[in-house]
């Protein structure tokens, strides 16, 4: 059965791909037919509009001279020179008989004289144009510039005559080809209803018998109390066969389960009276489970009571700390600032003349004040890294400029100690985002440890590198250093979230 419905179908291809390749081919044929047709319109239509503009403007020469115009009768005549030129270049006589020799046949007499008439047309138009040229040199050349254009008139209507004997029969051309599409169409339906009605015929044979006598199979199919005994070998399509053999033994199988799943609803029968007993445990432990719940919601609620209270309190320490930390600044930086003021007249020796003695002393007294304001700075400086974690605006920083203007301020301890700043700062900008106050007091607190614990004649280096999408501040002085154990604590404290 598979093999002949194999070869129906191949049949039926190989048909279908010789129709579709004749149809292509026919397809081509008529619109190679409609493109020819289209060309012999057109040229029809630039040999009329040839002819009526040399008439008209031939005319115009004429009637020119006559009136002694010379102007309008050389514009006219270029008017006539341009319409020949405009017709060879737009019809192109080799370009349009192309498509005709595809229909009449390349020696057909028709493409001859077709080809040889517009050839003819040209040159007699320019023949025109020139005994025009004469007339106007000599008007008695009137009687040729007459017969001329009579010739040209005749020309043009041996063209016509043979554009539309061409024309005709490409309409019976395209007459003989929607012919053969129409016998085609009907041998193609017969065809098919010969092909539907044997193969009706073969299935009626081969399969509806079967398929008839399997329906009857399934009505009874679920009607008996035993699984139904079906003798396969009754049916003689192999597929069908094959599919009764399966079906008698997924009955068998099926009145099998069902027995087992009879037993298993019995199971679940007695099942369910001990489930509906958990089911009265788990209501019971629902309840304890509700009431513990609503007393965890209590315990959380006061609970969260008291944070909310704890964290109140914190705000108002913080608060006090903050302005702790602002009094304390107040009150001693206030003493220092007459200090300082009264020290520097001192030593500009704005109050009168100081002995050496007296000018070192002063200078010892500036240093130590000096040394005492920045000890206050590093000390508030640390308690606002707590304080004021939270309120830095962060801003666009240069980096190279912070830090060199940095280093001028720190210059005279620097020169106090003879002590050598090595800078290894790139000169083109090192932009981060960060708080400038807070910059600069770090670094002026680096650099002067660094100052304080570099013996005299010592080196300081700071160098800035952009790595990556980092930008790196090293800072190494010829000092001691520190313990390890020391600078351990200090990262702790520094990278700790408290900071």
């Amino acid at each position: 059965m598979k093999r002949f419905f194999i070869l129906i179908s191949a049949l039926i291809i190989i048909f279908l791909i010789i129709l579709a390749c004749f149809s292509v081919y026919q397809i081509q044929s008529q619109n190679r037919l409609l493109n020819t047709q289209q060309s012999l319109q057109l040229l029809k239509d630039k040999t009329f509009n040839l002819i009526i503009n040399i008439d008209k403007n031939a005319d115009e020469v004429m009637g020119a001279i006559k009136q002694k115009d010379y102007s309008l009768a050389k514009r006219a005549m270029l008017n006539i020179y341009n319409e020949i030129s405009n017709y060879k270049s737009l019809v192109k006589i080799d370009y349009m008989v192309k498509g005709c020799i595809r229909c009449h046949g390349e020696k057909d007499p028709n493409i001859i004289n077709l080809k040889n008439s517009f050839i003819n047309l040209t040159e007699l138009a320019l023949v025109l144009h020139n005994e025009l040229t004469l007339y106007l040199s000599s008007p008695e050349n009137l009687v040729k510039v007459l017969h001329y254009k009579s010739e040209l008139r005749n020309r043009h209507a041996e063209i016509h005559e043979l554009l539309q004997n061409m024309h005709t029969h490409i309409n019976e051309e395209i007459f003989r080809n929607n012919q053969i599409y129409n016998k085609l169409g009907l041998g193609i339906t017969i065809f098919l209803i010969l092909i539907i009605f044997f193969l009706v015929l073969i299935f009626y044979k081969k399969i509806i018998k079967d398929i008839d006598a399997l329906m009857r199979l399934s009505e009874n199919l679920f009607d008996q109390q035993k699984p139904l005994e079906i003798n396969p070998k009754t049916f003689k399509n192999k597929e069908i066969r094959d599919f009764v053999e399966l079906l008698s033994k997924a009955m068998r199988n099926l009145y099998e389960k069902e027995k087992q799943l009879q037993e298993q609803m019995e199971e679940i029968s007695s099942m369910n009276d001990e489930l509906q007993a958990s089911n009265q445990q788990m209501e019971m432990l629902t309840f304890e489970l509700e009431e513990a719940r609503e007393n965890l919601e209590n315990i959380v609620k006061e609970k969260t009571k008291e944070l909310q209270r704890a964290y109140k309190e914190l705000q108002e320490l913080d608060n006090l700390k903050s302005n702790f930390l602002h009094s304390i600044s107040h009150e001693f930086k206030t003493p220092l600032t007459p200090l300082f003021g009264y020290l520097k007249l001192f030593k500009n020796k704005d109050l009168g003349e100081l002995t050496p003695l007296q000018e070192q002393s002063i200078d010892i007294m500036l240093t130590c004040a000096e040394k005492l304001y920045n000890t206050i700075e590093d000390i508030i400086l640390l308690a606002r890294l707590d304080v004021e974690k939270e309120k830095y605006i962060l801003k666009e920083i240069d980096l190279s400029y912070l830090l060199k203007n940095t280093l001028t301020r720190i210059e005279k301890e620097l020169s106090e100690k003879r002590i050598i700043l090595i800078q290894d700062i790139p000169n083109i900008p090192i932009v981060i985002l960060g708080e400038q106050l807070m910059l600069i007091q770090t670094f002026l607190h680096i650099l002067r440890n660094s100052i304080k614990f570099t013996p005299e004649k010592g080196t300081i280096r700071v160098i800035l590198n952009q790595e990556e999408k980092n930008a790196v501040v090293r800072i190494i002085d010829t000092g001691t250093g520190l313990p390890e154990k020391i600078v351990n604590e200090i990262n702790e404290y520094l990278a700790s979230q408290s900071i």
